[in-house]
């Protein structure tokens, strides 16, 4: 009988682990290849440790390059976060500053506006202290030019006074001079006769000249020819004396009218300067203040049309808000009328869930006569009941999870209102919850059941919206 050897072929790797094996239960020695196989794997394997600590190292480097660069970076940003908080304490600082300055040029900005006023009342002052000046000025030039006539007939006047004056003074004194020269030509003649006396009583002959004495002989008649002679010569030395001092005074006469004249001149010269000058000095300050007033308005005109346009931005925007509020209160509107038939389909649905207990059909239940609830007891139910939101839409969002289930789990509108009725605590929540299930059941279809005295004392219990 021959039997079929079946050769499995086995792993190199796995005959060599068996024979290891059963050499080492056996006890036998290991081949030296195997050994030397061994001992390459060893090797081969510390290799591989040592690869891999090098590995491991280099990563540890890497960390810690990582680790002080991250710290590097952290000490950076932490300098960079206190340099950016100081940043901002600063302008803070600053914004407190330029809020505060804002508030006070606001302040000064009012007490301008309120200021305005004055300045228009001072502008219009000025404006009438200018007309004032320039009437004073034309005053003042119409009193220079009547001064200047004035003076110039004064000059003329003097100029063709002076000559007679001096003629007039010179007339008198000369007549004073003539009487006085009648007098001593009077006393000289009266001498001569009592010389031509003397002369025919002694027979002797003068002859005498200015200045010289008589040479008469010895005798008693001396003193008596003497002293005439002596008159005489007083009368001429104080002829001369008087012609001399008049001379004298007429030219300290001519010399003070010349002063006059030029003292007159110049002083009428500088009030006129003067005039000019005031006048000259009156207008530049008038055109400064005028100038200035303008300037004033105009900054001011400036303003007032910033704060007009500010002003003009604003009541746009008020326009804008109050489309805005009307938009809403149109809105709010619509709802409070939503309220109020949700409120009558309330009372209707209260009406119905009182009178309606029996099993029987919708239709049955029309036919058969309703008994009218009180208003009080409507109100005594909706006492205890929390005020109506504002609705804004009629949608299942509004409402909260267990009145959606309690809504929605209903398939029946008639047991929904018997089973919200009954198991409710608060009768105004089951009427909302019924009304909430019909009206999302069916939104576009309008309760046909609405009772006006029902509705009309919900709304009295119910507050407004």
């Amino acid at each position: 009988m021959g039997v079929d050897t079946v050769q499995f072929a086995l792993p190199a790797e796995l005959d060599t682990y068996m024979q290891d094996s059963i050499f080492h239960m056996l006890g036998f020695c290991t081949y030296e290849d195997r050994l030397k196989k061994k001992l390459s794997r060893a090797e081969e394997s510390q290799r591989d440790l040592a690869l891999q600590l090098q590995q491991m190292q280099f990563r540890l480097r890497e960390s810690d390059h990582k680790r002080a660069k991250s710290k590097e970076e952290a000490v950076l940003n932490a300098q960079a976060l206190k340099r950016q908080v100081a940043e901002n304490q600063k302008l803070l600082e600053q914004c407190r500053a330029l809020k505060d300055e804002c508030n006070r040029l606001e302040q000064e900005c009012n007490l301008y506006h309120n200021d305005r006023d004055v300045f228009m009342e001072a502008a219009y002052e000025a404006e009438d202290r200018a007309a004032e000046a320039d009437d004073r000025a034309t005053e003042a030039e119409a009193k220079n030019a009547v001064l200047e006539a004035e003076l110039d007939q004064m000059r003329l006047a003097m100029s063709m006074n002076g000559g007679k004056e001096s003629d007039i003074e010179a007339a008198e004194d000369l007549a004073v001079l003539k009487s006085r020269i009648a007098e001593l030509e009077g006393h000289n003649a009266s001498l001569k006769e009592n010389l031509s006396m003397l002369s025919s009583e002694d027979s002797l002959r003068m002859s005498y000249s200015p200045g010289e004495t008589l040479r008469v002989p010895e005798g008693d008649g001396e003193n008596q020819v003497l002293v005439p002679f002596e008159q005489f010569e007083e009368t001429r030395r104080e002829l001369q004396r008087l012609q001399d001092s008049y001379a004298n005074e007429a030219a300290a006469r001519r010399d003070e009218r010349t002063v006059r004249a030029l003292v007159s001149s110049a002083v009428t010269s500088g009030i006129c300067r003067a005039l000019e000058e005031e006048k000259e000095e009156t207008i530049n300050d008038l055109n400064m203040e005028f100038s200035s007033l303008l300037r004033c308005m105009e900054v001011e005109l400036s303003a007032c049309r910033e704060r007009a346009k500010f002003a003009e931005k604003n009541v746009q925007n008020l326009l804008l808000e109050l489309q805005a509020v009307r938009q809403e209160a149109a809105i709010c509107r619509n709802n409070l009328d939503k309220a109020e038939v949700e409120v009558q389909m309330l009372a209707d649905e209260n009406k119905e869930s009182n009178v309606g207990g029996s099993s029987k059909s919708r239709g049955r239940l029309r036919s058969k006569p309703y008994e009218a609830i009180s208003e009080e007891s409507i109100c005594e139910i909706c006492k205890a009941r929390q005020p109506l939101m504002p609705l804004q839409a009629n949608s299942v969002d509004r409402l909260t999870t267990q009145q959606k289930i309690v809504v929605l789990g209903f398939s029946s509108q008639k047991q929904a209102q018997l089973s919200l009725l009954q198991a409710s605590s608060s009768p105004a929540l089951a009427y909302l919850l019924v009304w909430a299930e019909t009206f999302l059941l069916n939104p576009t279809s309008p309760a046909p059941w609405l009772v006006e005295t029902t509705s009309t004392a919900l709304l009295r219990s119910v507050p407004k919206l």
